[in-house]
């Protein structure tokens, strides 16, 4: 049932976002301990990617957004622990290339909710 306090219009958009992240990272086999990586992470589907990889145990969570966005994926991801959360920002090319050339082969799952 909807909470009274929840606008439609809101209601509707959450199973997409969250059935589809699901989706997705159940085929990629995210479980306890999984390292995933989320591109496009401050997207309805890209909060929805954080928080359902935290909720189903994953150990490292990085979310590629713009350094704008931070603050809010880290205020919507639901995780207490900062350092099971990190994140990159595609706008600073440097950062976008150290982050590439040290984390190849790191991930699990990666789940790109911008393309």
């Amino acid at each position: 049932k909807k909470p009274e306090w929840l606008p439609f219009d809101q209601a509707a958009s959450l199973p997409t976002a969250y059935l589809t992240g699901i989706q997705s990272l159940r085929a990629g086999n995210v479980k306890e301990g999984s390292s995933v990586l989320v591109i496009g992470a401050s997207g309805g589907c890209g909060v929805a990617g954080v928080q359902l990889a935290k909720a189903m145990g994953a150990s490292r969570i990085v979310g590629i957004c713009s350094g704008k966005n931070f603050e809010f994926v880290r205020g919507m991801s639901g995780t207490e622990k900062v350092e099971i959360l990190e994140l990159v920002d595609y706008t600073d090319e440097d950062a976008m290339n150290k982050f590439k050339e040290e984390n190849v082969g790191k991930f699990d799952c990666i789940y790109d909710t911008s393309t």
